[in-house]
């Protein structure tokens, strides 16, 4: 099978979900975050804050941004709170469905590290990528979305930010009051739609997570792929308000 005609069925999948879904497809993140964000001074909750990639990237492009970013595991930390600054605060923290301590699995790629383990075909679904070996479990301190915003007297979010590789679900539900009463104007969402962690969520129950909440989908962007399968992608919820 050649190049061209693979990215031709992969293109169709993509359009195959855009469909079902109804929802749109951009080329990337950045053009979907300069669309919905319209603060000159956002507030951005920066959950799965891993080394500080995304934190560079938000406040390049929101240069007044205020940012609270969250990551549990001390080694990727250490990288975190080194962009320390008046407009980036940094938490050794993760966000979950409640309050206390909670096993993390410490991965050799340490980006995959998560809340939940590896399902048993990993390798295979990843056309066996390096470093999917889980190395450690340790104990990690967790919050709720609620119990955060409420600490630090977060009124409203302009964005919402989470990459906790399948754990995004743990996320949701402790942050319940926040979609609730619409403190959070846009979500960005890391949504892996591979066999990847043992007890991920479908698209669908994401779809209908939000939809109950009355957020809207945006769109869909930064599609990663095999040659044969769509492995996942970020999606954009908006407030329906």
């Amino acid at each position: 099978m050649n190049t061209e005609s693979v990215n031709e069925k992969l293109l169709d999948k993509v359009r195959e979900l855009c469909r079902e879904f109804s929802v749109g497809a951009d080329i990337n993140n950045e053009s979907v975050l300069q669309k919905i964000i319209s603060s000159d001074e956002p507030l951005i909750v920066d959950v799965g804050g891993y080394n500080g990639s995304s934190v560079r990237k938000y406040t390049e492009l929101f240069p007044k941004s205020i940012i609270y970013s969250l990551e549990p595991f001390p080694r990727s930390y250490s990288q975190l709170c080194k962009l320390e600054s008046n407009r980036v605060k940094t938490f050794n923290l993760g966000l979950s469905s409640h309050k206390g301590t909670e096993t993390f699995y410490v991965n050799k790629l340490n980006e995959t590290n998560s809340l939940l383990s590896f399902s048993k075909d990993v390798k295979d679904t990843w056309c066996g990528l390096e470093g999917l070996i889980t190395e450690a479990k340790i104990e990690c301190k967790f919050v709720t979305l609620d119990e955060f915003i409420s600490a630090h007297e977060i009124k409203h979010v302009d964005l919402l930010k989470l990459d906790v590789q399948g754990a995004e679900f743990k996320v949701l539900e402790g942050s319940k009051n926040a979609l609730s009463e619409k403190r959070i104007y846009a979500i960005q969402m890391e949504l892996i739609l591979a066999d990847t962690y043992i007890g991920q969520k479908s698209m669908r129950y994401y779809f209908d997570l939000f939809k109950k909440f009355g957020y809207q989908p945006y769109s869909m962007t930064d599609f990663a792929t095999t040659k044969k399968e769509l492995l996942q992608c970020d999606i954009f919820f908006v407030s329906g308000k």
